[in-house]
């Protein structure tokens, strides 16, 4: 099948998912209502209904929401597959999750930042997730240049570490309602999402997915191992660096608003290689579609889920996402012994 074909499929799912996330809902809303709804909150004139209140406040953020970040969990598990050259990472293999539920839990539990506001856990959850990244490319240099392996190596000790003390704050935490809040915030959600933090995050997030567009050569490059890259003048260490802080970055603002959100990013490109191939070339505006469209079909689902209330984002992703990952890795294994 031609690239082209995919590709207005892949748009055409994107339309269909943008639609089903403003259409469906508990709320019953005709086309027309929505579409009205828009136009007024486009235009300016606004508006006190009922059918403007749930468009613009409730569902359209929601929907630019799970595109911002189903667009910068796939994009970043993309990027990371190829850093640390392993098909089954994701962008939370080198600790930056286990970074931001530090955060967060500080926040959460000891009220850490809490003169903030609001804003507390997700700010506190996004500094941690960029320390994480920081200390692990700082680990992954000593004694030597920070490889894939060493990298991968140095995310899973500072994840063990700092996961073992977001434990031990939850484990000793008398606060049940803290608890409650913690284990919410760690499966990821939308229900929070504010045009306010749109209109903050999106641009960044754009610019950052833009940047990583256009290494689609140094991407394709970092797959052919240091020692081809070091004949061809290209230091695999810097380029590792720079993606690595690129895609904390981007992790970081992920959890900022959504909490940690798995599976998007090690599924979502595997879907992408299926169809397009392994030039990066084409996976990336590939897992752009694919990415959005995913997360908005499963926040549709989580907000409709229940009848009194609603699930986390995070585990409808999950009940996709686990079994796919037990056949990749059963795949990977298959390939290693061949």
């Amino acid at each position: 099948m031609k690239r082209s074909v995919i590709f207005a499929g892949l748009l055409l799912l994107f339309i269909a998912s943008v639609i089903g996330g403003l259409y469906l809902g508990y709320a019953d809303l005709s086309l027309g209502e929505i579409l009205n709804a828009l136009s007024r909150g486009l235009s300016g004139t606004g508006g006190d209904d009922v059918a403007y209140a749930i468009v613009m406040d409730i569902r359209l953020p929601r929907v630019l929401l799970a595109i911002l970040t189903g667009v910068a969990l796939a994009v970043s598990g993309l990027v990371m597959q190829a850093v640390v050259a392993n098909p089954i990472a994701d962008p939370y293999i080198l600790g930056i999750s286990s970074g931001a539920s530090l955060g967060a839990t500080l926040a959460i539990v000891l009220g850490l930042m809490s003169a903030l506001g609001n804003v507390a856990v997700g700010l506190s959850a996004f500094l941690f997730a960029l320390l994480t990244s920081v200390g692990v490319m700082i680990l992954s240099r000593i004694g030597g240049r920070a490889t894939s392996e060493r990298l991968i190596l140095s995310g899973l000790a500072l994840s063990a570490a700092t996961s073992s003390v977001a434990t031990l704050l939850v484990y000793t935490a008398k606060n049940r309602d803290a608890i409650r809040e913690v284990n919410f915030w760690l499966m990821g959600s939308l229900s929070g999402a504010k045009m306010s933090q749109i209109f903050f995050i999106g641009p960044v997030i754009l610019a950052l997915c833009i940047f990583l567009a256009t290494q689609s050569r140094n991407l394709n490059l970092l797959l052919l191992g240091d020692e081809v890259a070091y004949t061809l003048g290209k230091d695999l260490a810097k380029l590792r660096s720079a993606y690595i802080v690129v895609v904390s970055l981007l992790v970081g603002l992920v959890v900022y608003t959504s909490g940690t959100i798995g599976f998007v990013g090690l599924i979502v490109p595997h879907m992408a290689r299926f169809l397009l191939g392994t030039n990066h070339r084409h996976l990336i505006p590939g897992v752009i579609l694919l990415g959005a469209s995913l997360l908005l079909w499963a926040d549709v689902a989580a907000r409709n889920a229940l009848p009194a209330g609603e699930l986390p984002t995070g585990v409808v992703v999950s009940v996709v996402g686990a079994p796919l990952f037990v056949y990749l890795i059963v795949k990977n294994a298959r390939e290693v012994q061949m």
